[in-house]
């Protein structure tokens, strides 16, 4: 899993969600950051039909540096047991892993 972009990664993570892909959810993030070890283990502990699903999704990138990059979502979330009252935007900052790929480090509403 190679993307050109940090971008192409967040859009690619929110696919993964749609698709109730767990193992391509938690495959987007960076496991050895200490800042998404209560993020990702919230996805690992989850059960994919109860994940809210993405529309009218919009990511635009806000910041890049050759190792990190933050990346600005806009949606419709639908409701779902698990996450309450949807949200309508994330913010998702990345690390450039060393083999290339850009791994998700934390989201959401700063």
């Amino acid at each position: 899993m190679l993307y050109q972009s940090p971008e192409q990664a967040t859009l690619s993570w929110f696919f993964a969600i749609n698709r109730k892909d767990k193992a391509a959810v938690l495959a987007h993030f960076d496991r050895a950051a200490p800042s998404v070890h209560g993020q990702l283990a919230a996805w690992a502990a989850s059960e994919p039909s109860r994940w809210s699903a993405f529309s009218a999704l919009r990511c635009r990138q806000i910041t890049r540096s050759a190792t990190t990059a933050s990346v600005r979502c806009t949606f419709k979330e639908s409701w779902s047991p698990d996450e309450g009252n949807p949200d309508s935007w994330w913010t998702v900052y990345l690390d450039r892993h060393h083999d290339g790929r850009w791994l998700i480090t934390g989201y959401g509403q700063p």
